[in-house]
């Protein structure tokens, strides 16, 4: 039987246990070492709404084995429909579909988070080697020569752990980053999404194509797309921040922001006449730091590179977070050298994925008076073109795959 101090030698602790986290501890079990996933939460009840996984992200859940789960219960679009959120003439279709497949070898799918987070929940309880903790919340981290130790607070009180090494996949309001990184707070945006999910049999025959659909309009847009096997329809609207105030309510409701969507047409707001919850999710940037390593504490996923869903790569990033950390712990004699490693591989990247996404904000949400000038060049250039502004970021293959 393995002492303590050896368990502890051989010991990485992971915080958080969203997508980021869950997927880099089972990198890291493969990568050789043992797990300790400290989850907030006191139950892992996947929470959050769709996301869309692009084939950069499908490449990295291949890479897990637990891509044909995901696809079984995802959706693949055929194309994205970008409308005028005023008279819904469609102003640009986006190929998807085979094509997408064809092209980079995986496809381009959208998924409930929940399911995805289930999925790599399961691959981790089924792994010896990964032991999750719920309920503790890790609010300190101190490195040492022998590796880190952390404080992690429960219902029964404050406990210490030791390990070689801490990953912290904490999110966009980390503790650790602003306890070992002497950084700031997250940022606002300056954006607000609302949210809502609506079973499929209520969304109107015309919009059930399983298509992303896209509505723009001045300084607000919206997007709606299956998820859960088409059962349900994930909608989200992209408001300014001072939206809540807007309507008057701090209480989103569908007629409230029908109410105050003057102008759209009756194609997109009579989809807030169906009864949901609506959730409203003030969108948050991460600050830009230089480093994301401490020594033997790393900043991973949203943690690090929080950035607007424009692009939609946020759990994409944090994916291939998880295939480039677990590829230079293998690569490398300790878990710091690792963490320098995987820094100088992801730095450059995800912020010019960040950029892309505050560009794409600006576009979709442009004030009136620009955007029938938007409109004409997104004709002009067509779909095809559209999409490849994006190619650089769908081509990436985990480092584990092109050293092959």
């Amino acid at each position: 039987m393995e002492s303590n101090s050896h368990i502890a030698r051989r010991t990485i602790l992971v915080s958080g246990a969203g997508i980021a986290g869950l997927a880099s501890a089972l990198y890291i079990s493969r990568a050789g070492y043992r797990v300790e996933i400290f989850e907030q939460s006191p139950s892992l009840d996947p929470i959050g709404s769709g996301l869309q996984l692009s084939p950069n992200a499908m490449h990295v859940l291949s890479e897990l084995g637990v891509d044909w789960q995901v696809k079984s219960i995802a959706t693949a679009p055929p194309a994205i429909i970008v409308n005028n959120a005023s008279n819904a003439k469609t102003i640009v279709e986006i190929p998807l579909g085979q094509e997408v497949t064809s092209n980079y070898g995986q496809p381009y799918l959208v998924v409930h988070r929940a399911d995805l987070q289930e999925i790599l929940k399961t691959a981790c309880q089924d792994d010896h080697d990964i032991h999750i903790r719920l309920g503790m919340k890790v609010r300190d981290a101190v490195a040492h020569p022998n590796g880190v130790s952390i404080l992690a607070d429960s219902a029964s009180g404050t406990h210490n752990y030791r390990g070689i090494a801490l990953v912290a996949a904490d999110g966009v309001h980390s503790t650790i980053r602003g306890e070992c990184f002497e950084s700031k707070g997250p940022r606002s945006t300056g954006t607000t999404a609302l949210r809502a999910l609506i079973p499929s049999q209520e969304i109107p025959k015309e919009l059930r194509t399983g298509n992303i659909v896209m509505w723009l309009s001045p300084n607000i847009h919206a997007v709606l797309y299956p998820v859960r096997a088409q059962r349900y329809y994930n909608i989200v609207l992209s408001v300014p921040e001072n939206f809540a105030e807007i309507v008057g309510d701090s209480k989103i409701t569908g007629a409230k922001i029908s109410d105050a969507l003057k102008g759209w047409s009756s194609q997109f707001t009579q989809l807030l006449n169906i009864k949901t919850d609506w959730n409203t999710w003030p969108l948050m940037a991460a600050p830009n730091l230089k480093s994301w390593q401490e020594g033997c504490i790393v900043l991973i996923g949203d943690a690090a590179h929080a950035m607007t869903p424009h692009a939609a790569q946020g759990a994409a990033m944090g994916l291939e977070d998880a295939s480039v950390l677990g590829w230079a712990l293998k690569k490398e004699k300790s878990p710091e050298l690792a963490f320098n490693l995987f820094q100088k591989h992801r730095l450059q990247r995800t912020n010019k994925v960040r950029r892309l996404s505050a560009t794409n904000r600006i576009i979709y949400q442009l004030p009136m008076g620009l955007t029938p000038f938007r409109n004409a060049a997104m004709k002009l250039l067509g779909g095809k073109r559209l999409f490849n502004r994006q190619d650089w970021i769908y081509r990436w293959r985990p480092p584990g795959q092109t050293e092959r």
